[in-house]
This record gives structure tokens, C-alpha cells and sequence, in this order.
């Protein structure tokens, strides 16, 4: 028999004697710090019974175990840590309404898959089920089965919608005869060539919902930064943002930063134009609405969390009340140079584009992660990607630029992309040990 003591359920936002309290991982904050928490709770554990198991779920719900890659937790008796995740549907239907399989992926590898396919320690799906046959599940199953997961289904009882049991107690409910089963299939092969399918998500979303959310450091680098999204509507362009701990800290409110009203670009059908265009495969398109917003006066490697949004403007007017925001981010700021304790780690890649393997190489550079079979970086994540080359390949096709900036936002909402001309194609991660930054 195996035993062990999950310390706490889905970590989430709760309001706690007035203050609203925002759980973190590593910024040391003793009021929200759930690392520094876990590691106390699971020595008492370990002192009291050596040989149970620690469970530590992640952030956000269980979703959230990024924090890992960079400060995992330390136990004082070692092979006794499990981290733990949850998965349901309906944490992705409402932020992500048009989720392929592949975009499901890329959130579940860079929020927790990551841990077991670097080593770092068991992960136990801890929660997963559903009221309701839909994708979500077959991939759900899918993914466990090709990795042979631990899990375990929520719930058993027979009071919830989704249990595996009937209000008896004995009839079963889930059955072959009442739900979409997975059926293991052999995996597509894959060749240079093979691409994703573009999707215009802008279409899709609600007028000012914020879409392809990515940074890039501003000037000066280590106390500013920008933050770029679109909207398939005219809106305006803020962006709230706090340090991590500041909700503890005694007062302290969201900073906003309001931006120029978005704008907006055409592509024209070279097919029509009168002369030969540079872009001779190019086709008619109008873009999104572009925006931009400047946040400045940040300190130096600090963790933000921030959130973007804006409201329908008119032709004649920009109000910037009333301001519906999208869920928050985060990501931490740039170390001035000559004060990190060691070299500066920076995520260098080339000639992008748009396919299922560009996926792969962001992942990739995000969590520093099996490069030329070989460990770069043991899973520490760089201050920032570079790239240079060829970006997205669009060639002219402005979809491709949505379907590209739809890729790169879960890696680009948390770290900032710096961008070059130029041919490159190979992926590394640099190891600066002189200062680059001014």
C-alpha cells in the first residue's frame, strides 16, 4: 500500500481579513509563498511518519506548476515528494473557447507535464472528469494513456452530475454505452513539411477579449516593459499591474498604464495589383486591432502579475472606465546587469515559423529543456527569448500571422521576446557572464 498526505486543495485568489491574498511560488513572501508553506507542511509530515509520501499541488486550481522549474521544492527526507495536478474541461472552454488538441497540450506540457519529462519528480494527476463527452476528454485519456499516467477521477460519489456513480450508490454511470471512449490509434508521422492549421481565433472571441498577449522589455529594459495583444473590436488599451507579493504588503493598489488607441493594417490581393508585389502570394486581409501599452517604473527582477483589457470605443470618444480585464499573467523583470548572482540566461531562436515542431522548439527554449540530446539548463526557464530570422512565414497571408501569434502566446505572455533580423536556425541557450544590458 502506498500513502500520503496531500497537503491543500487548489490553491486559489481568497479574500483574508479584508486583504485578497494571491498565492505564489518562490518570491519568499511568507503571507502568500506556497513553496515556503509546503516545505514546513511536509517536514511535519516526514517528521512524524518518514516513510509517507508529501503531495504539493500546484497553483491556480492545480493547473499552475511553473514555479517549479525554478524553485522546486526541497523535503528533508529525500523520494518523498509528489507533485499534483487537475485538469478539467472547464478551465480551458471559457478562457480558450477554440482550443485545438495541440494548443491543449502546449498549456498542460509548460504547466506541469514539463516536471516528468525533465525528471524532476513523480507528478499525480490528482483530479480529472466530466459532466459531459466533449474533446477535452479524448485528449485527457489520450494523454494518459501514451504517458501512462497516475491519476485519479473525480468523483466517486453519486451526488455530483459527473460521478462515476449513480444517487444509489451502485448503479455505474460512466459507460462505454453513454460515453466517447479513446481508442488508442497509431501517432501521425510527421514531415518537415506538415503544418498547423491556421485558426482565427480573433474572429471568435467577444469584442474586446484580449488575444495573443506577448511582451518585450522596454527602455530602460530593466524597469519597463511592453505588453501587446489584439481585439477583434476598436477598444481601449490598459494593462493593471502588481508585484506578486505587494497584496501583503500594506496597501499597496493595481498600477495602471493606459496606451494610444489601437490600430489597424490592410493587406491587399496581389493577384489585383497593377504591378508585381514583393508579396505575389499575398491576399486581402484586414487586420485585428493592434495594441500596445508601455509599463514603466518596475523594479528590477521582481515577479508582476498583470492583467490587460479595455472597453468599445466609439469614433468620437475613449473612455478608459468600466475596463473588463482578461485573467492574469505574469512574469518577472530583467536583473540589472552585474547584479545576478550568475549568467544571465537567454533562449536564442531562429527562423520560427509555424508548424507543429515550431511549437516544440518553444517549449523548448521556454523551459530550456532536451536540446541535441543533451540537458540544457537543467529546466530553468531564460530572462528572456531572442529570435532571429524569419518569424512566422506568412508570406503575405495575414491568417498565418494569427495563427503564428496564437502559438507563441502561452510562452510570450510570461516571457518577453526580443526580436533580430537576420538567418538563423539553430536553438541554444546562452550563458552570459558579462553584462549585456544597459
Amino acid at each position: 500500500m502506498v500513502a500520503g498526505f496531500d497537503l491543500r486543495n487548489e490553491l486559489r485568489t481568497a479574500e483574508v481579513g479584508g486583504e485578497l491574498l494571491v498565492p505564489t511560488w518562490g518570491d519568499g513572501n511568507p503571507s502568500t509563498d506556497w513553496k515556503i508553506a509546503a516545505e514546513n507542511g511536509g517536514a511535519v509530515v516526514l517528521k512524524a511518519n518518514p516513510q509517507m509520501l508529501v503531495i504539493i499541488e500546484g497553483l491556480n486550481y492545480a493547473l499552475d506548476l511553473r514555479g517549479i522549474a525554478k524553485h522546486p521544492i526541497e523535503l528533508p527526507v529525500p523520494n518523498k515528494l509528489v507533485y499534483s495536478a487537475h485538469n478539467y474541461h472547464w478551465s480551458f472552454d471559457t478562457k480558450f473557447p477554440n482550443l485545438d488538441e495541440d494548443s491543449w497540450r502546449n498549456i498542460i506540457d509548460q504547466g506541469w507535464l514539463y516536471i516528468i519529462d525533465q525528471g524532476i519528480a513523480p507528478v499525480w494527476l490528482g483530479e480529472f472528469g466530466t459532466e459531459t463527452p466533449s474533446p477535452w476528454w479524448n485528449w485527457m485519456l489520450k494523454l494518459i494513456d501514451e504517458r501512462q499516467l497516475d491519476y485519479a477521477y473525480w468523483p466517486l460519489n453519486g451526488e455530483d452530475s459527473f460521478g462515476l456513480l449513480e444517487p444509489d450508490y451502485s448503479t455505474v454511470r460512466l459507460t462505454p454505452d453513454t460515453w466517447t471512449f479513446y481508442e488508442p490509434t497509431p501517432a501521425p508521422t510527421l514531415t518537415a513539411k506538415s503544418r498547423t492549421t491556421p485558426s482565427p481565433t480573433v474572429a471568435n472571441a467577444p469584442d474586446c477579449q484580449p488575444v495573443q498577449i506577448h511582451l518585450s522589455p522596454g527602455t530602460p529594459a530593466t524597469s519597463s516593459m511592453w505588453v501587446s495583444w489584439v481585439t477583434k473590436s476598436r477598444c481601449s488599451s490598459a494593462v493593471e499591474w502588481i508585484a506578486s507579493n505587494a497584496f501583503t504588503n500594506g496597501g499597496d493598489s493595481w498600477h495602471r498604464a493606459l496606451g494610444e488607441p489601437p490600430f489597424t493594417y490592410e493587406i491587399h490581393d496581389a493577384s489585383k495589383l497593377p504591378h508585381r508585389s514583393s508579396y505575389f502570394y499575398a491576399k486581402a486581409y484586414n487586420s485585428a486591432y493592434l495594441h500596445h501599452v508601455h509599463l514603466k517604473g518596475l523594479d528590477a527582477a521582481t515577479y508582476y502579475t498583470y492583467r490587460v483589457g479595455g472597453e468599445p470605443l466609439d469614433a468620437t470618444r475613449i473612455e478608459h472606465s468600466g475596463l473588463v480585464f482578461s485573467d492574469p499573467h505574469s512574469f518577472l523583470s530583467l536583473e540589472a546587469p552585474g547584479v545576478a548572482p550568475g549568467p544571465m540566461r537567454i533562449a536564442v531562436v531562429g527562423d520560427v515559423g509555424d508548424t507543429k515542431f515550431s511549437r516544440a522548439t518553444m517549449e523548448g527554449a521556454s523551459q530550456s529543456a532536451y536540446i541535441d540530446e543533451s540537458l540544457i539548463g537543467h529546466g530553468v526557464p531564460p530572462e528572456f527569448i531572442m529570435l532571429v530570422g524569419d518569424l512566422s512565414y506568412a508570406d503575405g497571408n495575414g491568417t498565418k500571422w494569427d495563427a503564428w501569434g496564437r502559438m507563441m502566446e502561452p510562452v510570450l505572455s510570461s516571457l518577453p521576446l526580443v526580436a533580430f533580423p537576420g538567418i538563423k536556425n539553430k536553438l541554444a541557450i546562452l550563458h552570459l557572464s558579462e553584462p549585456c544590458l544597459s
